[in-house]
C-alpha cells in the first residue's frame, strides 16, 4: 500500500519555463497550482495573485507537464 505524505488542502504553486498542459497551448514562464493532490490553476506566472503565502518551487529552466 502507498501512502500519500501530502497534506490535504496544501498548496504549492511550482513554476517552470514552460508548462505543457495536455488540453491547450504550451505557457512561457508557466505555473501550476497543487492543492492537496489536485491540480487546481494553471496559466502564466505572472497572472497568479495568490491570496495568501503559498511555497513556491521554482523548477527554473526545465518543461513541465502537468
Amino acid at each position: 500500500m502507498t501512502t500519500s505524505h501530502v497534506t490535504a488542502g496544501a498548496r504549492t504553486l511550482y513554476t517552470a519555463r514552460w508548462v505543457l498542459p495536455i488540453a491547450s497551448a504550451p505557457i512561457d514562464h508557466g505555473a501550476v497550482l497543487v492543492e492537496g493532490e489536485r491540480i487546481a490553476w494553471v496559466g502564466r506566472a505572472e497572472s497568479f495573485a495568490p491570496s495568501e503565502a503559498i511555497p513556491v518551487v521554482a523548477l527554473g529552466d526545465a518543461v513541465l507537464m502537468p
